[in-house]
């Protein structure tokens, strides 16, 4: 990419593709403010509706009754790498254990704040070269105003 499609982008609110759009870490801050960059490759989200499902007898199919959505789900695999990833992994999965809600820069969704749900850590360091993966489940809040 040259200087001239740098400054296309800047005006244009970022690049035109989704590979210019793509990062390849995830940022995340935890509730007592403490700062973690991991590797990232690629997630799952899951959203599933609320419905309300009327059998009557005698009646073929069901009423159905639409009552919204349920928070989003994320599952998002860090990998935390290079020669201090044991540590940066160990400091993660402690931070894990605050409470509140966690700021994420995602590198697809942008800025999200989600509650952390669960985390398994899998370290291998030898089979691995160098890296621990920390797999973890999100859920987004609803607003506390509702």
């Amino acid at each position: 990419m040259g200087f001239f499609d740098t400054i296309v982008d800047i005006f244009n609110e970022g690049p035109d593709d989704w590979r210019g759009r793509l990062g390849d870490s995830i940022g995340l801050i935890s509730p007592d403010g403490s700062e973690f960059s991991a590797k990232w490759r690629g997630d799952t989200r899951d959203m599933d509706k609320k419905l309300g499902i009327f059998v009557y007898p005698k009646v073929r199919g069901n009423t159905i009754q639409d009552l919204e959505v349920n928070s989003t789900r994320y599952s998002i695999a860090l990998y935390f790498d290079g020669k201090d990833c044991d540590l940066l992994s160990r400091a993660f999965f402690q931070a894990a254990r605050e409470k509140g809600i966690w700021t994420i820069s995602h590198p697809v969704h942008g800025f999200l704040e989600l509650q952390l749900v669960s985390i398994r850590e899998n370290t291998d360091l030898v089979a691995n070269g160098g890296f621990v993966l920390m797999e973890t489940e999100w859920i987004e809040p609803g607003d506390p105003e509702t």
